[in-house]
């Protein structure tokens, strides 16, 4: 009788199993998990020592494929400047949840360059632009997930300016 050997263990609290069944003894199927296992670690952390830096992964590959597949490239480009400043050379691995919401928390505190505050929604915005960043960094398998997921939008209050219509008298006579 043939024996089904299955593999079932957790790395950084996710959990991968499957079954094995190439293997034909016990000592097969620990040897095939163990390649399991350093497959899996490297394809989702082995990059991490070799992670590109943050400011090198978006001039040379995010603002290229921008430019090319986006209307709104130029805002891109304008944003993806502040996020090169306060980012820096940071590798993308080493770019984490507390450290978005540390940089919410700073735009916030800034002033724009009209002298007012900052709007949660602009700073919306912004998290939008580099969390897509991010998409592409997984994407491209330099980062194992995106920081952003999990960093939640600023409440955004409904603008105070009203919509008016214009109350131009107008003639209409055909004279």
């Amino acid at each position: 009788m043939q024996h089904l050997y299955h593999y079932d263990f957790m790395i950084r609290s996710q959990r991968y199993r499957g079954a094995i069944p190439e293997a034909r003894t016990k000592a097969q199927a620990e040897q095939a998990e163990v390649k399991i296992k350093n497959w899996i670690y490297e394809r989702k952390f082995g990059k991490i020592s070799a992670s590109r830096n943050f400011t090198e992964f978006v001039n040379g590959t995010y603002l290229p494929w921008a430019r090319a597949n986006k209307r709104s490239s130029r805002d891109d480009e304008l944003h993806a400047s502040v996020f090169c400043r306060h980012f820096g050379k940071k590798a993308l691995n080493e770019i984490d949840q507390q450290m978005i919401e540390d940089f919410k928390v700073k735009r916030m505190k800034t002033i724009t360059r009209y002298g007012r505050p900052r709007k949660p929604a602009s700073v919306n915005r912004e998290l939008a632009i580099l969390s897509g960043v991010f998409t592409m960094a997984v994407d491209y398998e330099e980062v194992a997930q995106n920081p952003c997921r999990k960093v939640e939008s600023l409440p955004e209050t409904i603008s105070e300016r009203g919509t008016y219509l214009s109350t131009r008298k107008v003639d209409c006579s055909l004279s």
